[in-house]
């Protein structure tokens, strides 16, 4: 309950991220506060075409480590069930800098945390590791690979089938063009896209509220979807930024999401 409060609280009192930079050591925080309108995680659509509230607090905690909490709040009174917290430590950093083959790249590990259920209902653990390379594409197109690794928390969990590979092919542009308020002089626009390969990966079982018993919901070994995004971040005039965005998701598995979705 503490901890619903004080990320509750922190939605209602951000509109907008902001962060404090870590510098000669010391601690870096970053606040964001978002709303979605439909929360959809690596495809699959968690709250069935309802919005979301989802606040975080990221820490930098120097030499390339950081921590942080997630959070998503179902907006919808029949979305408590899916209240979730993540935890997450992330190691990242870049290799062969300065050259046309620099490589930036981030390997976390999450604890996916649905409070109002037993961890043994749905739970999940992960590891993914990032890549991508700002300099190897001509015209500032940046290639990216994410591969990932879950798996149910508990040994006897009745979401065992949410375990297996994900794999995020992407491709991310960011154009610049004329800024549209005093102190954004020029406005870049990032354009992104992705498509994902989901080896039987990250549906945790369906509860029947009435009866507690949960039914797996298996994944397909498959293409499961693309995304196409369109976001920019806008500096607002006293401190912090605001960032827009709209994505727009082609379904190509039922097994995830048997349905195209636009958020």
């Amino acid at each position: 309950m503490k901890k619903i409060i004080v990320l509750a609280g922190l939605a209602l009192l951000l509109s907008s991220g902001f962060a404090i930079a870590a510098d000669d050591g010391e601690l870096g925080v970053t606040v964001d506060t978002t709303w979605v309108s439909k929360y959809i995680w690596r495809g699959i659509d968690k709250a069935d075409d309802k919005a979301a509230i989802q606040p975080s607090i990221n820490m930098d905690l120097g030499n390339g480590l950081s921590a942080g909490v997630w959070a998503s709040y179902g907006c919808a009174n029949n979305t408590v069930d899916a209240t979730e917290y993540n935890y997450s430590f992330t190691y990242s950093g870049t290799a062969c800098e300065g050259t046309a083959h620099e490589m930036a790249y981030a390997a976390s590990w999450i604890y996916y945390d649905y409070i109002d259920r037993p961890s043994t209902d749905a739970d999940a653990q992960e590891i993914n590791l990032s890549v991508a390379w700002p300099s190897i594409c001509p015209g500032g197109v940046v290639p990216s690979y994410t591969i990932v690794k879950m798996w149910a928390s508990e040994s006897s969990s009745a979401s065992s089938s949410l375990s297996g590979w994900i794999h995020v092919v992407g491709l991310d542009y960011a154009w610049t063009v004329d800024g549209f308020i005093d102190n954004n002089p020029e406005q870049v626009i990032d354009l992104s896209w992705d498509i994902t390969y989901n080896g039987s990966a990250g549906a945790p079982g369906a509860l029947n509220k009435t009866t507690g018993v949960i039914t797996p919901s298996n994944v397909d070994h498959d293409w499961s979807h693309m995304t196409f995004g369109a976001s920019t971040a806008i500096e607002l005039p006293v401190a912090g930024t605001i960032t827009p965005g709209v994505y727009y998701q082609v379904s190509m598995d039922d097994s995830v999401n048997d349905e195209d979705e636009l958020w």
